[in-house]
């Protein structure tokens, strides 16, 4: 009768999450539960390396993103366990220019698949196999870190994408959130872009989402990660439409694919 009930439970979840992401269930980062292999990429150019310290503290924040996911995770009741990997803290990887971030949805979606290969993997199956291999991980993203200023965001894939190109997903993170370099980046913006990748939505005004949408997140939501920012983690929480969305097992509402954002 228990090994039944198991597999209803599995049916039913593999169900929600096929109605819940349809084709963006498609790479490294399918969904947020069990172990997951974390690789972080410290990049810039030969004439703007990072400062000394400036990767520890990236590297501190990181993990305070981490342990508030996986203590979001136990509010619903399932496990999530991250082990690190890294690229470039020893010594940065160099590119000639990097990526802009704008928010405007036209950056470029192709830098996980350039970083691994100057990290020195031929392709993204020789990383995705090297994770099988080598970890006790079933699941991967890429954290790449730059050190200036712009808006984060997600290298998610789906099933319309190459998959021998975009199959690994990530983030791209900025060090600061303006030029002038006063605001530097926090935790709720790398668990943010982080759940990106696993399937999130933004729940405020984009070139994707509606301001009738933002408002009703904030009705609804007002704490969720996806929708607003905070230096302090722990005033914000993983609300019910995110944590369906990433394949923890929550009941279905009415009104969630009324937050679909155009394209998804």
């Amino acid at each position: 009768m228990r090994k039944t009930f198991f597999c209803f439970c599995l049916l039913f979840s593999q169900t929600l999450l096929a109605q819940s992401n349809d084709k963006w269930r498609a790479g490294s980062a399918y969904s947020l539960k069990g172990k997951v292999y974390v690789l972080s990429v410290f990049i810039a150019t030969p004439q703007n390396d990072w400062k000394e310290g400036e990767k520890l503290k990236i590297y501190q924040i990181q993990r305070e993103a981490c342990t508030w996911i996986q203590a979001q995770a136990k509010k619903y009741k399932e496990s999530v366990s991250f082990e690190e990997g890294t690229f470039g803290y020893d010594k940065t990887l160099f590119f000639n220019s990097l990526p802009t971030g704008t928010g405007s949805g036209n950056e470029e979606v192709d830098w996980v698949a350039r970083v691994l290969k100057k990290a020195g993997y031929n392709n993204n199956a020789e990383f995705t196999s090297w994770v099988r291999n080598n970890t006790t991980c079933t699941q991967s993203v890429v954290l790449i870190y730059l050190n200036t200023s712009g808006t984060s965001y997600a290298l998610a894939c789906s099933s319309e994408m190459n998959q021998a190109k975009y199959f690994n997903e990530g983030c791209l993170v900025y060090q600061y959130y303006d030029e002038a370099q006063s605001n530097h980046v926090c935790a709720a913006t790398i668990a943010h872009e982080m759940l990106h990748a696993f399937g999130s939505w933004d729940l405020y005004t984009t070139f994707a989402q509606t301001q009738d949408r933002e408002k009703k997140a904030r009705t609804i939501y007002p704490n969720d990660v996806m929708l607003r920012t905070s230096y302090n983690i722990n005033d914000l929480a993983i609300g019910e439409l995110t944590a369906w969305l990433i394949g923890w097992a929550v009941r279905e509402e009415k009104w969630f694919n009324w937050f679909r954002p155009k394209g998804y």
